[in-house]
């Protein structure tokens, strides 16, 4: 994989088709936003948005238990 990268692209279609069940599509382009410019933002706003990510998949399980 360090031989041929990903593009960026390729890297997001994945992170979409992944995070698609446990997130909103405002939740994703936020996430795809501060790890493109990473330099710009703290690893506490990252975490903040990752974390947002763990709620929805628990608002999710709960939704489909009932």
């Amino acid at each position: 994989f360090h031989t041929r990268p990903a593009d960026w692209n390729t890297i997001i279609q994945k992170f979409e088709g992944l995070a698609n069940p446990y997130t909103s599509k405002e939740l994703r382009n936020k996430i795809i936003e501060t790890v493109q410019n990473f330099e710009r933002h703290t690893v506490r706003e990252l975490m903040q948005l990752l974390n947002d990510v763990q709620l929805a998949n628990n608002v999710n399980l709960k939704t489909k238990e009932v």
